[in-house]
């Protein structure tokens, strides 16, 4: 009997993740036929179908006005778009660590601030400003040594094995309210960012910034109005748009120590592969699809405009400050920062 794959999507934007989770399955079918059968959940089908009590992540994909909370619908797996409270949002990701961690379902792809928060501090380090020079130094840095200790470490942690490493996205961008062309611009409306990192990295810049799961109700009548946020291409809605590209939006594959402990070492070697075969399909595809937003940007009404020289070696100075004073207050890897930018 086929063993059965619950993949959890916890995430937006989810046709992201779901292209992924059935890649990964069509993979895995070609190195071992008919040996599993995959299941794609979001919680709140999950939890209705095995009676489980996995926290809800809620949804509203948006501009700014319609913030993304990083979730999914709650009842399907389909845009939806609904009031959202963002207090202890964060708690819920813990739980989803915890639920896979005891083996109540098999899979899921999550972003790596997350994996860092409840599983292996140095993965915050990966969404650090300007980190990576390009594409192709991602791939060098995740798909070889620097990648899999990375990966390893999760497993000393927790009981949860990563797999491999994702874009759902790839380079992060500015989307706003209003038309924003530079760092002075951006400094007159209230920016908001997913990430520890990225909160630091403004600051830097001059540019107060708030964490998205900080914010509370009333804080949300206050995003409808002026503000920017910090997100990648297919995550932003609205029509005004910052290219910065100052970091990466990485997702990582993860699986059940249990799980995977349930595999014969065929079986487990087939994983790695078809993951690691799968996230760089993935990659690929999230560049594709950034350059195909750009194509059709101008039809559909969006502006995006770049950052001059001088801005972007402002970004650059402040991506420097940011990476020296992180190491101070996060604990991370002293020698991880300088290994990926020596890559």
């Amino acid at each position: 009997m086929a063993k059965k794959i619950r993949w959890i999507i916890a995430h937006h934007p989810q046709e992201l993740f779901i292209r992924t989770a059935k890649q990964f399955i069509n993979e895995l079918e070609e190195l071992c036929p008919g040996e599993f059968k995959l299941e794609i959940h979001t919680t709140q089908t999950f939890n209705e179908q095995y009676d489980n009590k996995m926290p809800l992540f809620n949804y509203r994909k948006s501009s700014i006005k319609n913030l993304e909370d990083d979730g999914v619908p709650n009842n399907s797996l389909s845009n939806d778009s609904r009031p959202i409270s963002h207090k202890g949002f964060g708690n819920k990701w813990g739980q989803l660590f915890d639920t896979l961690e005891a083996g109540e379902f098999e899979m899921t792809q999550t972003p790596v601030s997350y994996v860092g928060t409840y599983c292996s501090r140095d993965f915050v380090g990966l969404d650090l400003p300007f980190l990576f020079r390009d594409h192709d130094h991602v791939s060098d840095v995740l798909d070889n040594e620097i990648g899999n200790e990375l990966l390893s470490d999760i497993s000393k942690n927790r009981d949860i094995v990563g797999l491999s490493f994702t874009y759902s996205g790839g380079y992060r961008i500015i989307g706003s309210t209003e038309p924003v062309g530079s760092i002075e611009d951006l400094k007159k409306i209230k920016m908001f960012s997913y990430t520890k990192t990225g909160i630091a990295f403004f600051d830097k810049l001059g540019i107060p910034a708030v964490r998205v799961s900080d914010l509370d109700k009333e804080d949300l009548a206050e995003v409808d109005h002026i503000a920017s946020i910090e997100t990648t291409y297919l995550r932003f809605t609205g029509k005004n748009i910052l290219k910065t590209n100052h970091s990466m939006y990485m997702t990582t594959i993860m699986a059940s120590m249990k799980f995977m402990d349930s595999l014969t070492p065929s079986q487990q070697e087939c994983f790695n592969i078809a993951a690691k075969k799968v996230a760089k399909m993935e990659r690929s595809w999230s560049v594709d699809d950034a350059a195909k937003f750009e194509e059709n940007a101008a039809a559909n009404g969006v502006t995006i405009r770049e950052l001059s020289i001088t801005d972007q070696n402002t970004l650059k100075d402040a991506a420097k400050k940011t990476y020296a004073s992180y190491k101070k207050t996060a604990s991370l890897n002293g020698s991880l920062i300088k290994k990926i930018i020596l890559k």
